[in-house]
């Protein structure tokens, strides 16, 4: 713990959760301002995209700072991502990836306390409306069990999207092209579950605002389902991948992986 190396993933992870979900809870918030809360097709989109180009400028900045090892500012994916590090071999932590991978949660679910009070000191008008503080909420006509549904779907998709990146090997960690293939599939998934489960797809982007405007009916929707979702996802990722088997689902030791990045 006293390595200086294996605390710079940590606070990368704070600064890069705290940034994403500042952007994606503040758009919310600024665009139900103008638009009076309704869903309206260009807000829609405005917020879709401004979602996945902020994730996808937050990936790429923390990616090409750490050259990989990130958390993907996402508690779902951080665990998919460990259960399948014997795969990709991502987590490169001296000791136990598995205690590296908690602190990138512990500082995910930090960043998200932080982004959802930054969103609240910086947006006039934050508490006002149904999506305070840009929390996600589930569609007044869309039923507990199928939000969750769409939320786990999604996040599977994201899930999948992020484990196929890191284990490509002829993608260096300062290209732009994951960052962009996971900000850009964020962005459609948006546009489709957005009016009906609130398309989270990631804890740390729920619970801060939902924990800032003390609006927490909905949050077990996307803290459970996206973890379904992903824990889904590592397994159907594992059982594909060439060269992989059941017990690769467990291994977390990098030193195992020929995976580098040269």
């Amino acid at each position: 713990l006293r390595d200086r190396d294996f605390w710079r993933p940590v606070y990368t992870e704070l600064l890069g959760t705290t940034f994403f979900v500042f952007i994606a809870a503040g758009i919310v918030t600024i665009s139900g301002n103008v638009a009076m809360e309704e869903m309206l097709p260009p807000r829609l989109v405005l917020i879709a995209l401004t979602q996945g180009l902020g994730y996808a400028m937050a990936l790429y900045a923390c990616t090409a700072i750490l050259e990989g090892g990130i958390g993907f500012f996402n508690p779902a994916i951080t665990l998919a991502a460990l259960l399948t590090n014997n795969i990709h071999g991502a987590y490169r932590w001296k000791g136990s990836p598995t205690r590296g991978a908690l602190f990138l949660i512990v500082a995910q679910v930090a960043g998200s306390i932080l982004g959802g009070v930054m969103v609240l000191g910086a947006v006039p008008n934050a508490m006002d409306g149904e999506e305070k503080v840009g929390a996600t909420v589930v569609g007044q006509t869309t039923s507990t069990w199928m939000a969750m549904a769409l939320e786990a779907l999604g996040t599977f998709f994201m899930t999948w999207v992020v484990l196929s990146e890191l284990s490509r090997r002829d993608v260096r960690p300062q290209s732009f092209v994951g960052p962009l293939a996971v900000g850009t599939g964020y962005a459609a998934l948006q546009i489709a579950f957005l009016p009906y489960s609130g398309a989270s797809f990631n804890p740390a982007r729920s619970f801060g605002p939902a924990l800032c405007a003390q609006q927490l009916s909905d949050l077990h929707v996307h803290i459970l389902a996206p973890l379904a979702g992903s824990m889904v996802a590592a397994i159907a990722f594992a059982l594909t991948v060439r060269g992989t088997s059941h017990r690769s689902l467990l291994g977390t030791d990098p030193a195992e992986v020929a995976y580098k990045y040269d």
